[in-house]
């Protein structure tokens, strides 16, 4: 009987030591899972009517985008930086105006952003395209005489529409390697747009629609309130945060910054 007692005792012991360390791998395991996936937020303040802006845009972003760092989530905030008033509200003045030129510019950034950059990969193609648009604009004194406003509509429509192509046609093939059917949800990144299952057509007009009906200047004073919620304040634009943290307050280069916040 005493042999019988202690050998339960024994197993009980064991059994519940098996199962202190089960649970202890599971939450080790959980833990390791969470710090893997967690996406460390890249936030760039830009300016898409300045050229130092659009330097971040076509290089350092663009480079940053395509290289394998792990789970990051970029976020790009567009913001008129000309005639603002501490950052809380968007003056964008007069058609055939300068400001309003830069106000519009950035209205059809920040719409992107809610429209585009559903689309896997979005926001990134069309921000390389729409920035190098706009530097043609530049070229020509655009945005310092407010002249070729209506070039921007035309701009605007090609490029959400070559992203939308090339994002359909990335997409199939990618189906096609993996499964006979594509579903159309598979275009998308936002788990709006996947419930709704927007097409690239769709996403475009709303686009074209958002920039240039008036809800691109909301976003644009949505966008103000973000910037002047920053602390430490901004200094300039471009002004890039990681996980909330400023990543150059003096001279930088901004991609070698970038990574190495990021990787370490």
């Amino acid at each position: 009987a005493w042999t019988s007692r202690t050998m339960d005792r024994i197993y009980n012991v064991t059994a519940s030591a098996r199962e202190t360390m089960k649970r202890i791998s599971t939450e080790a395991k959980e833990a390791e899972e969470n710090v893997l996936m967690k996406h460390i937020p890249v936030t760039m303040y830009v300016d898409f009517a300045d050229p130092n802006s659009l330097d971040l845009i076509l290089g350092a972003y663009q480079r940053l985008a395509s290289m394998s760092l792990g789970p990051i989530e970029w976020n790009i905030v567009p913001f008129v930086n000309v005639g603002q008033a501490q950052n809380t509200s968007v003056n964008c003045g007069h058609h055939g105006h300068s400001r309003h030129l830069s106000c519009t510019a950035n209205a059809v950034a920040a719409c992107a952003v809610d429209n585009v950059g559903t689309m896997v990969g979005g926001m990134q193609a069309f921000s390389a395209c729409y920035a190098v648009q706009i530097l043609r604009l530049e070229a020509h004194d655009a945005f310092k005489y407010g002249r070729h406003e209506h070039s921007l509509v035309n701009v605007e429509k090609r490029c959400c529409a070559a992203v939308a192509e090339s994002v359909e046609k990335e997409s199939k093939h990618s189906g096609s390697s993996s499964s006979s059917s594509l579903s159309s949800s598979s275009l998308f990144s936002s788990s709006t747009d996947r419930a709704t299952e927007r097409t690239g057509k769709e996403i475009c007009e709303a686009q074209n629609q958002c920039a240039f009906g008036g809800k691109g200047f909301d976003l644009l004073r949505k966008n103000g309130a973000k910037l002047g919620a920053l602390e430490p304040q901004h200094s300039w634009l471009p002004w890039v945060t990681v996980d909330g943290h400023a990543v150059c307050t003096g001279k930088c280069n901004l991609q070698a910054a970038i990574r190495d916040r990021v990787c370490f």
